[in-house]
């Protein structure tokens, strides 16, 4: 429920989509509190997601996103050009 994936998305083997911080580990190591923060994450329409990315924020539609964290680095028509000039 706090995962929403558009519509035409592509997201590679090793990604990660995540909810929550693990913030709380250390908080609870160190003074005994289990802290946590978590949050909704949506990807919206026409993404795609590189192997091994980490996605700890939303993405918006049309977007190409990689890494780890997961960061957009282009739209999907920018993409699609870079590609057909290559």
């Amino acid at each position: 429920w706090m995962i929403e994936i558009g519509h035409n998305v592509s997201i590679t083997e090793g990604v990660t989509i995540l909810t929550h911080g693990y913030d709380w580990s250390v908080f609870k190591g160190k003074y005994g509190d289990v802290l946590g923060s978590a949050g909704h994450v949506r990807i919206g329409d026409n993404v795609f997601i590189g192997a091994g990315s980490v996605v700890t924020k939303s993405i918006p539609s049309d977007s190409v996103a990689v890494g780890d964290p997961c960061c957009v680095i282009g739209d999907i028509n920018s993409y699609l050009e870079k590609r057909r000039a290559a």
